[in-house]
């Protein structure tokens, strides 16, 4: 799988490289997917010890077909585990996470994990059953407990908790046959309710706000309206104001509008979730054509004043050759655990990586030889020492539920943080 390609390997060759990997408002250039990360479709955050965002993410990949907004779309109570069994005997579970990645892991028995060193998360199978998965921003999803012995089972997310102890629950209901999300409930005292469209059961038509916390008024937070395929039309949000649009044909977005009003129109090749994009264009006249070639793993792209700028990338669907408009290179070097160890600009300097065994990165290493280097905790992969070429070094510490109570500087200078037990 590719991952998400913000977390942050490339940085140090700057966000122009990073950010070319994207195009097209945005189409991923080595999958061809349509991508929407969720910056323009944020439709609500609450605040709180453990804030309530409602964030749509879009992904031509996601072919589930009971999204809660149709094909392509996911939130963060979108989450799930589905496990395959033979013979009665889980072999494998795939997490589906909040960006609508597949991600497979292998069976865990009650009482063990397993930690997916390029994903930095566990899947846990606790003593009593519960299926939850840690990833290292300190989140615990928990799905509860397998239901029943079918070849194939799908668990919803149920309660997202904090180390701290902070949470949000998921109520769900059933619906004729369909099993959805009919509450959210969090530590702060909140209630949020989910109201569904007549015409599509499994489709959220509204989120409503029905016990708010510190002088929150009960209120529509956002409404949704569909296609007659189910398909999510059009956004309003709690002003009454619908500022995006969207439109499908073969179950692919092929228009969509943002708040400002900006038209983003897109060509495909190909039907599903490998569908590639071929074709981009705005009404303000941005374009681009994508040529790939897929036994050669390249893509060409092409803008609207005719530049042209190449992909290649290896068989995990990681860049590993990037040619830009003004023809300079750029080589990229991946290990077996999906990271990247070197990093050669156009002028012909590398720079190198070094992880230790959770995959957590301990050195970086420049084309004159100057190092920096990461420590780590052993227990909530929390960074705790960064050591500059000269020595220099800052140093971090967390209490029990891995909350920052210290920092240091090279100088000796201190910064102490003191929290109340919600870790605020």
């Amino acid at each position: 799988k590719l991952p998400c390609l913000g977390i942050g390997l490339l940085a140090g060759l700057g966000g122009t490289l990073l950010g070319s990997l994207m195009r097209g408002h945005p189409v991923n250039v080595i999958t061809g997917g349509k991508i929407l990360d969720g910056a323009d479709d944020t439709d609500f955050e609450l605040p709180g010890p453990l804030p309530i965002v409602w964030r749509r993410f879009y992904s031509s990949h996601d072919d589930r077909a009971d999204s809660l907004f149709g094909p392509g779309w996911s939130v963060p109570i979108s989450v799930e585990l589905q496990l395959v069994r033979e013979r009665g005997e889980v072999v494998s579970i795939t997490y589906w996470d909040e960006q609508g990645r597949d991600i497979v892991y292998p069976a865990v028995s009650p009482g063990e994990s397993h930690y997916s060193v390029p994903e930095g998360m566990y899947l846990i199978c606790t003593a009593g059953g519960h299926y939850v998965v840690e990833t290292v921003d300190g989140l615990y999803r928990d799905f509860g407990r397998a239901r029943t012995i079918a070849d194939t089972e799908t668990l919803k997310l149920r309660r997202l908790e904090d180390r701290n102890g902070n949470w949000i629950e998921v109520t769900h209901e059933t619906a004729g046959d369909v099993i959805r999300p009919a509450r959210l409930h969090d530590s702060a005292g909140r209630l949020l309710t989910l109201a569904y469209d007549d015409a599509h059961p499994q489709r959220i038509a509204a989120v409503e706000l029905t016990l708010g916390v510190d002088g929150e008024q009960s209120e529509t937070l956002v409404r949704y309206a569909y296609t007659d395929a189910g398909e999510l039309a059009a956004v309003t949000d709690r002003s009454g104001h619908t500022g995006r649009k969207f439109v499908y044909e073969h179950g692919l977005m092929v228009q969509h509008t943002l708040r400002g009003g900006l038209q983003c129109f897109y060509a495909w090749q190909g039907t599903g979730r490998d569908a590639r994009v071929v074709r981009h264009w705005t009404d303000d006249g941005e374009a681009y054509t994508f040529d790939a070639d897929l036994t050669q793993r390249e893509v060409t792209i092409t803008d609207q004043l005719g530049r042209i700028t190449r992909w290649t990338w290896n068989e995990d669907r990681q860049p590993t050759h990037h040619v830009d408009a003004e023809g300079h290179v750029w080589l990229l070097e991946w290990n077996a655990m999906r990271q990247l160890i070197s990093a050669t600009d156009p002028a012909g300097h590398v720079t190198r990586f070094e992880y230790d065994e959770r995959g957590r990165q301990t050195a970086r290493i420049d084309a004159l030889g100057q190092t920096v280097r990461t420590e780590w905790n052993g227990f909530y992969d929390l960074l705790v020492a960064e050591i500059d070429p000269t020595n220099a070094r800052w140093i971090y510490r967390y209490d029990a539920r891995g909350n920052l109570t210290m920092t240091r500087d090279p100088a000796g200078f201190a910064t102490e943080y003191h929290r109340d037990e919600r870790g605020l």
